[in-house]
């Protein structure tokens, strides 16, 4: 189901207070760590690269439940409901890796049947797993050392109080 944009009049509301609007969440670099996530959204991501192609990737927006462990003590706790992206390469490898993933996020046995725009309905509904984010280091084609981002989904177990414990 998409989502509606309800557009305001601003200016009938300019002299109204904001107490009723819920402030946006920040999208951040989450420290390498240990964390319970929820999906937020999916959709795809067109751009151009360098040599003037249009290229498009699969962007999965996760929001931060709950930081379990961070790699350094010197990095500050990220704040519940902090956003981030996952991206996948609009490849056969990047879409075979997103349907990898999807199946390990909404712990499914099979995607049989699935399509991308069913996928990313599934992800709307706010699924919730715990991983573990760390980063690579690679060289840009203008020579610019750059991070990239990386999400493992790990198992988790449902205690008997219903609380997720992650198996790290």
């Amino acid at each position: 189901m998409a989502k509606t944009t309800v557009l305001l009049d601003l200016e009938d509301m300019s002299d109204e207070v904001l107490d009723d609007i819920q402030e946006a969440p920040d999208y951040i670099d989450p420290p390498a760590g240990d964390y319970k996530v929820r999906t937020v959204s999916g959709k795809i991501s067109k751009f151009e690269n360098d040599e003037g192609e249009i290229i498009q990737s699969i962007q999965v927006t996760l929001a931060v439940e709950k930081t379990l462990e961070l790699v350094s003590d010197e990095e500050p706790p990220v704040p519940d409901g902090s956003l981030f992206i996952m991206r996948f390469q609009g490849t056969l490898d990047g879409i075979a890796i997103f349907k990898r993933e999807i199946k390990k996020m909404a712990d499914l046995e099979s995607t049989k049947g699935m399509t991308i725009s069913s996928a990313f309905e599934l992800m709307e509904s706010g699924l919730v797993f715990s991983a573990r984010i760390s980063y690579s280091k690679f060289k840009g084609r203008d020579g610019v050392v750059r991070n990239n981002l990386r999400v493992k989904i790990v198992p988790t177990i449902i205690t008997e109080d219903e609380d997720t414990e992650s198996l790290f």
